[in-house]
């Protein structure tokens, strides 16, 4: 083997270990969500939840996944090549400033989830008295979800640390641990409420299955990646010893990318009030509406060749272009990137191809059951519209 293909074939081993874990992890999450639009459907009931539930990871996304995921790799591998330590020092201070961080901004928020609220959901859940019970309830799930934004950061920064340490697959299998804790909370809450007709509110306990089961499948995925994070060697210490050590540094690159995150998240919260605006109108004139829930079911399903291929080759690519930089080897960066990115197009363009032709028929053989029966229409248009995006 040539000098000049050992890295590809570096990125296509650890890229492959990653996919299968991914698959894996999509695989179930298409089983959970499936059930999930069983037991609580496709409208009201459903966008009162899955809004509440996605909140986190947005938020998350706007406070640190910048940082987190494109300057995080670059930095620990550096520190890990040029520290006396191994660059363990380093990783410890950021471990320390991001839980830090992250939890008062999570304490923050769960206090002021009703105001969070009005900002991202159609007004009418907070004028509209027809609207009182799923107000209620968006409300309490808020801050049953929230504390997720946490558990979803410190997972990334553990993740980031063992992907540095090219331990690649443990973040990509450890998403499965959520889907199953979701998928028997799930399964439980079908049981138990099999008869209660959709429609209103929830009840306090079906507030907390829902809601707290959502945030301990989370909270296990992090806790998944603490032996392994072990097994390479590294012991997370907590260190408050901040000024000095290049973390000033590390931020000033994430600020970068600061700008392309808030106008992402923006996007993404017009969205989520247009599309709650749509279940409240049907929901208050009795004529269905669709709305986030549709949306997100939808993007869930075209997001398969990224997160199984795009995303693995990502991450099994960025550490290793990371170390080529570092020693100069700017042509073999270059060559890598553009491996990859053929890679990717070989598998996205038929895959958007096929949404279009296999859309509908899709989005009724994995949703139209129990509370959902009958309402896939909106979803399958919706896979057939993503197609053109997955190209761009």
């Amino acid at each position: 083997m040539s000098e000049e293909s050992k890295p590809s074939s570096h990125v296509l081993a650890a890229s492959g270990t990653m996919a299968v874990g991914t698959l894996f992890s999509r695989l179930t999450g298409f089983l959970r969500a499936s059930m999930l639009a069983a037991a609580i459907g496709l409208a009201l009931q459903g966008e009162v939840f899955n809004v509440a539930n996605t909140i986190p990871n947005s938020l998350y996304i706007l406070v640190a996944g910048g940082v987190f995921n494109t300057v995080l790799v670059p930095q620990l591998v550096r520190a890990i090549k040029n520290d006396v330590d191994g660059g363990d020092a380093y990783a410890n201070r950021i471990v320390t400033l991001g839980a830090v961080v992250l939890a008062g901004v999570t304490a923050i928020l769960v206090l002021a989830a009703p105001l969070l609220l009005r900002l991202m959901v159609d007004g009418s859940f907070f004028t509209d008295p027809a609207l009182e019970q799923e107000r209620e309830s968006l409300i309490d799930f808020a801050r049953w979800c929230l504390p997720q934004i946490f558990f979803y950061g410190m997972f990334v920064l553990v993740g980031q640390i063992l992907n540095a340490r090219g331990r690649f697959g443990p973040m990509m299998w450890a998403p499965i641990v959520n889907n199953l804790i979701s998928i028997a909370m799930i399964a439980t809450y079908l049981v138990l409420y099999a008869d209660v007709p959709a429609g209103g509110g929830y009840t306090t306990s079906q507030e907390v299955l829902l809601g707290l089961g959502s945030t301990v499948g989370i909270a296990a995925q992090l806790l998944v990646l603490l032996p392994y994070l072990k097994a390479s060697g590294f012991k997370i210490s907590p260190r408050f010893d901040f000024r000095g050590t290049g973390l000033g540094h590390t931020l000033r690159l994430g600020m970068w990318t600061v700008g392309f995150v808030i106008v992402n998240q923006l996007a993404f919260y017009v969205m989520v009030r247009l599309a709650t605006s749509g279940v409240a109108e049907g929901a208050t004139t009795g004529g269905g509406g669709s709305g986030y829930t549709v949306y997100a079911n939808a993007f869930l399903l075209t997001q398969v060749p990224h997160s199984i291929v795009t995303v693995s080759l990502a991450t099994a690519t960025i550490p290793l272009i990371s170390r080529l930089a570092a020693d100069g080897r700017l042509a073999d960066v270059s060559s890598e990137m553009n491996n990859t990115l053929r890679l990717v197009l070989a598998v996205i363009v038929p895959f958007a191809v096929s949404l279009v032709v296999l859309g509908p028929a899709l989005a009724t053989i994995m949703f139209s059951w129990g509370q959902a029966r009958g309402d896939t229409g909106a979803l399958g248009n919706t896979l057939i519209a993503f197609a053109p995006g997955l190209l761009m």
